[in-house]
């Protein structure tokens, strides 16, 4: 693969480079705190400062100076004599213009009002320095906000244009006597990447901070000693590229180098007279916890772009879940593009048979149902016409008619170069930029999206789509147009030129299709219903090549471990950005038997995982070979849930072993706990990391870490041995021992004092989503619940496996059921086993369809009545 050296010499010169231009020449300042008799909020000037303050966060700005620093109100700055730069290249820059050259320095404030609230702009304008442009720096700190929102522009009224190729809102270097101090040593911080150097959007690396760290998007930053924690994005996404530089310092230990910088590709010339500006910029040091400030910073992207989850705008339909027939590519073992009407159909009544009344509600046909690429005329021999509809129309209408939303792929902004709109329209191409054209598919060649004749092509493709049913646009490669050059548009950013096309295919698309990209993270936020946010999984548990933790297996790597990776660290983004695509869900062998077949241990690891993020499920089967476990451990997870739990020890492990989600919308609230062994592990606490060998773990559970109060008993039950594990809370420790490669679900569910549901076998997280209603009636003594009565096929059969918490003082009696006409209940069964404090009441039965209505949209529901004295 000549692309992952590629990958390598990109960091390498990225790194290189930022070691070049992170360096600050001009003088050094020294904060100096306001009087302790200074208002707790407000804007005023001191002398020669400027202080700028809520109740939270203050900022002190040196006027003379041109630098700035920023804490907590009556603490010592966290960033310190921080200053701005314009640079004419990204890389290597011939001038650099820098807020400390010795400009002349004036202030204004006025409220401000916005998505995120009401509080002051203050904006510093650097002027008076002759051949110079002016420099603008933006700072709003909002009411009982917590963070910091900056920008920086520039003015140029130098007399003659200039080049413009990143601006630095921020850069805090130790070399002007400045940094980021969060109180430990630099190598005890942990640094969390969204990506790496933008060309490595898929690559989130966690490094020490004693490392160089080039993330792209945001940065996290996690003080394993103090618990502080930072978290520096962009608000925006318009034009730069915002990247975020860590550096150790050469002079303390205890400090950084920080940069946050917007690139402009291409550089941007601004005539004499003109402005340019960088994006805006989020800061958080304040919250309590580095999960509250990624989550945090998510919300705050939905707020400030308006951002209407497709969740919201469909309740009934929840997060997606479904197939598609690319199903992990040929190579691998799926179809890839050997698809046609014959297979497409035998997978879309397995699914309507064995799948879809669990959960499943989305059917996509994938690469293959077309000419080529560019040529978006259906391949007829694959899918013939049927009457007056076209083969695919006639298809997506059978998966709809069967109750799915259907849905196809597209590759829409490139083409092959014998698609007919290559030789017709030369004129509509873009050039390859230099990564590019080293990159590139021979084969392929790329549209303008600026030109107006590309943008009514592009129309006109996805209301064709559209027009034949889909309800689902899967928009494949997008990201080969940010390695483009030279539009039909001048003067503008590649990352303009791509919003331009997502723009449009968003807005043709409309609120009721949904809108899934695989692309890089930040130019899709706001545009996007959901993003593929790591590389392809694929049948293989450590990747397909060097292994997941080894140096080069590390990037570029496709496989179940590599992608676990990625998910857990861009968890934060799901149900707030947008509905987080894992990409596939595999339980068989890789084609290459090279590869070890995946266990059945390994693949429901992978499922309950997805489960846990709240993510899509989406199968990477020929559904028509799925196996018996394989059909129960889909089942397991659907339907999905929907939020996100915390990747509890995301910093203190390469792949996370404990998960907490809380459960608060079920009628007696609960938490979660997905507990993973991934086998081989890293233990980031070290510095250097330590590798964890491939063997059985005994995963212990900070109950308040995890989000429970450790003052309270609870009860906690597994999901995949059914098992009751006891009670924990107070002094005692939840510690679980997990199987290399395997996984374990955890239901704690607060000690009640009287009968109680522990668990059930029909849903890994515990009961949500399938049980509906659950009654106590302390007259009557009974326990009542209604839930989904899950009927099972020939082909993977189904039995309810309830468990109940009987304490001392009570005894079971009797269980009744109802159940609607069309529905029975049979096989039922009850047992007890004895347990500290009470008994474990064990209930199985079996529901049955008696009208066979296997068409109706769910199952129905049926109820039980456990009866006690």
């Amino acid at each position: 693969m000549k692309s992952k050296y590629l990958f390598s010499l990109i960091l390498f010169i990225s790194t290189f480079s930022l070691a070049l231009t992170c360096g600050c020449n001009g003088d050094h300042y020294v904060f100096a705190p306001a009087d302790d008799e200074a208002p707790d909020s407000g804007v005023w000037q001191e002398g020669n400062t400027l202080y700028m303050t809520n109740d939270i966060i203050r900022v002190a700005y040196n006027l003379p100076g041109g630098t700035y620093s920023v804490g907590r109100s009556g603490e010592a700055p966290v960033l310190k004599n921080v200053l701005a730069e314009v640079r004419s290249f990204p890389i290597l820059p011939k001038t650099v213009f820098r807020s400390t050259d010795g400009y002349a320095a004036s202030w204004t404030s006025a409220e401000t009002s916005g998505a995120l609230g009401d509080g002051v702009r203050v904006t510093v304008t650097l002027s008076g320095l002759d051949d110079q442009p002016y420099l603008e720096q933006t700072f709003i700190l909002l009411d009982g906000f917590a963070p910091l929102l900056l920008s920086t522009a520039v003015e140029n009224l130098s007399g003659t244009e200039i080049e413009v190729g990143a601006i630095a809102p921020a850069v805090a270097d130790s070399d002007a006597q400045g940094g980021l101090s969060l109180g430990s040593r630099a190598r005890d911080l942990r640094i969390l990447e969204n990506g790496t150097a933008i060309y490595l959007d898929f690559y989130c690396r966690l490094i020490p901070g004693n490392g160089l760290s080039i993330s792209s998007w945001n940065t996290a930053i996690h003080d394993q000693a103090s618990r502080a924690n930072l978290v520096f994005g962009a608000l925006t996404y318009e034009n730069g590229e915002p990247l975020y530089a860590t550096t150790p310092s050469g002079s303390a230990e205890h400090t950084l180098n920080l940069e946050a910088v917007d690139e402009f590709t291409p550089p941007q010339r601004v005539p004499d007279g003109e402005r340019i500006e960088s994006e805006l910029h989020y800061l958080d040091f304040s919250s309590p916890t580095i999960f509250d400030a990624l989550e945090g910073y998510a919300d705050s992207i939905k707020a400030w772009h308006g951002i209407e989850l497709w969740t919201e705008r469909h309740p009934e339909i929840g997060v997606p879940n479904g197939w598609n027939s690319w199903s992990g590519s040929g190579g691998s073992g799926g179809y890839g593009t050997d698809i046609n009407e014959e297979i497409i159909m035998a997978n879309l009544e397995f699914m309507d048979r064995e799948l879809r009344k669990w959960g499943m509600n989305f059917f996509q046909i994938d690469d293959g149902w077309e000419i080529v690429d560019g040529d978006w005329r259906i391949r007829k021999e694959r899918f013939p016409d049927h009457g007056d509809e076209n083969g695919i129309e006639w298809i997506l209408g059978q998966a709809r008619d069967r109750g799915f939303h259907p849905g196809i792929w597209v590759n829409p902004y490139n083409a092959h170069h014998c698609a007919p709109v290559v030789s017709e329209h030369p004129d509509w191409l873009a050039k390859y930029d230099l990564i590019g054209t080293f990159l590139a598919d021979e084969d392929w060649v790329l549209l303008d999206l600026t030109h107006p004749e590309v943008q009514d092509y592009l129309a006109d493709l996805m209301q064709t789509l559209k027009d034949w049913g889909s309800e689902w646009i899967k928009l494949d490669f997008g990201y080969w147009f940010l390695m483009t050059r030279d539009w039909y548009q001048p003067g503008i950013t590649r990352i303009n030129a791509f919003r331009q096309g997502q723009s449009l295919v968003r807005d043709v698309l409309g609120p009721d299709v949904f809108f899934l990209t695989v692309a890089i993270m930040g130019p899709n936020y706001g545009l996007a219903d959901g993003n593929r946010i790591e590389l392809d999984t694929m049948p293989v548990w450590d990747g397909e090549y060097d292994g997941s933790l080894g140096p080069v297996g590390e990037l570029g790597n496709a496989g179940v471990k590599p992608s676990v990776r990625t998910i857990q660290r861009r968890y934060f983004l799901h149900q707030r950005v947008w509905v987080t695509h894992p990409d596939l869900i595999f339980f068989r062998a890789h084609a290459d038997p090279a590869y070890p077949p995946l266990t059945p241990d390994e693949s429901r690891a992978l499922c309950q995982l997805v489960a846990y993020s709240g993510g899509i499920v989406k199968l990477g089967e020929r559904l028509v070979d799925m196996t018996d476990d394989a059909v129960a451990a889909t089942r397991a997870i659907l339907p999905i849930y929907g939020p996100s739990g915390r990747p509890v020890d995301l910093f203190r492990r390469e792949f996370a072993e404990v998960w907490s989600l809380a459960v608060p919308d079920f009628p007696e609230p609960y938490h979660a706990i997905g507990l993973f062994n991934w086998g081989a592990n890293r233990d980031l606490t070290r510095n250097p990391y330590k590798d964890m060998a491939d063997q059985d773990r005994v995963i212990h559970v900070d109950l308040a870490e995890a989000g429970l109060d450790p003052s309270q008993s609870y009860l906690v039950y597994e999901f995949w041995n059914g098992l009751f594990l006891g009670e924990t809370g107070g002094a005692a420790a939840l510690d679980v021992e997990v199987p290399a490669r395997s996984p374990r679900s955890l239901a704690l569910r607060e000690k009640l004092g009287r009968p109680q549901l522990l668990g059930t076998n029909r849903h890994v997280l515990g009961g949500v989503k399938v049980i509906q209603e659950i009654d106590w009636d302390r007259v009557a003594i009974t326990l009542t619940g209604t839930q989904e009565g899950s009927v099972g096929t020939a082909h993977s059969p189904f039995e309810f496996r309830l468990a109940f918490y009987v304490p001392d003082g009570f005894t079971f009696d009797t269980v009744e059921f109802e159940a609607p006409e069309g529905a029975a209940v049979s096989g039922v069964e009850t047992s007890l086993e004895t347990a500290e404090g009470g008994t474990v009441l064990r209930l199985r039965f079996t529901v049955e369809d008696t009208d066979g209505d296997q068409m109706a949209e769910t199952f129905e529901d049926i109820t039980w009545i456990l009866s006690f004295s």
